[in-house]
């Protein structure tokens, strides 16, 4: 049995109280739970798992294409960041107008 890079990845470190986390799920707005781990991270001065908390995230295609022209294409590959959204919105010419 094989095991893909998702099942082992490690949640990063939380900075939100269970009770917290479980109020997310039971609404069923884990997205909203990543932004406000990632958000909370920031607060305390953990930018690594700001971004960590981030890459679980899906950002719009304009807050990708910001970041981009920003930090550049690199950065926003190298944070593990879903671009998904920008190439549906710009087409693959994104990925190589970096």
């Amino acid at each position: 049995m094989t095991t893909t890079q998702q099942e082992v990845r490690q949640m990063p470190k939380s900075y939100l109280s269970e009770a917290e986390i479980q109020e997310y799920i039971k609404i069923g707005r884990e997205d909203l739970l990543y932004k406000e781990q990632s958000r909370r991270a920031g607060n305390a001065g953990d930018s690594k798992t700001s971004w960590e908390w981030l890459a679980y995230t899906t950002l719009s295609a304009g807050a990708l294409n910001m970041l981009k022209r920003v930090a550049g294409l690199q950065y926003v590959l190298d944070k593990g960041l879903n671009v998904e959204p920008a190439i549906a919105e710009y087409g693959e010419e994104w990925l190589k107008n970096g």
